[in-house]
């Protein structure tokens, strides 16, 4: 349809182009909808995820409490084994001397 005198559009253009715009309109809000649901399910999904990682995190520090716990338990033990390297041998060498003259005891006897 040509353009109207005086530069506008016939009535037939515009009503045409109104449908469109409506129909547009309407897939605009088509989208809008899926993607709010898109939206929803993803911040459910993110809600799944962010409570597994809490847990996670309350596991992850309960381990950590455990390691670290075991951590001082080495350093003391590793205090005292070096307290007895410093006396001169302490408990960890008697027991090695002791071990050692069971065996040669033993040895003794089978001769």
């Amino acid at each position: 349809p040509a353009p109207t005198e005086g530069g506008g559009t016939s009535p037939e253009q515009s009503a045409h182009e109104s449908m469109e715009e409506f129909n547009s309109f309407g897939q605009v809000k088509d989208l809008l909808e899926s993607y709010a649901q898109h939206m929803f399910e993803f911040s459910r999904d993110i809600e799944k995820n962010v409570k597994q990682l809490q847990i996670s995190v309350v596991h992850s520090e309960g381990v950590e409490m455990k390691v670290n716990r075991t951590i001082v338990s080495l350093q003391k033990q590793i205090k005292i084994l070096q307290e007895d390297v410093d006396k001169g041998g302490g408990l960890a060498t008697l027991d090695l001397q002791n071990l050692a003259g069971g065996n040669l005891d033993a040895a003794q006897m089978i001769d």
